[in-house]
């Protein structure tokens, strides 16, 4: 709940103003239309930012589809600079 009471006032940042390497997650066509239009939206407008769908699947990706959810999480690691990677 405290995350949708915070979507009522000015926004924290600029979403386009993102500076940090980002993928962007979605399902595909079984999943809302609204949630995949964002995600596109997303991509376009965050600079250096990537898209990646998980096709067939809906708001549990990681419980549907693990596979497809392990190379998601794969894809985000691999953008994180080596030197900002944990050891």
């Amino acid at each position: 709940m405290a995350d949708l009471r915070s979507l009522r006032g000015d926004p924290p940042f600029a979403v386009t103003d993102l500076a940090v390497p980002v993928v962007f997650g979605r399902g595909g066509g079984a999943s809302a239309a609204h949630h995949r239009d964002a995600v596109v939206w997303l991509g376009a407008h965050v600079p250096g930012a990537e898209t990646f769908e998980v096709d067939a699947a809906q708001h549990g990706a990681h419980l549907s589809h693990p596979d497809h959810f392990a190379t998601f999480t794969r894809r985000v690691i691999e953008r994180v600079p080596r030197s900002r990677r944990p050891t």
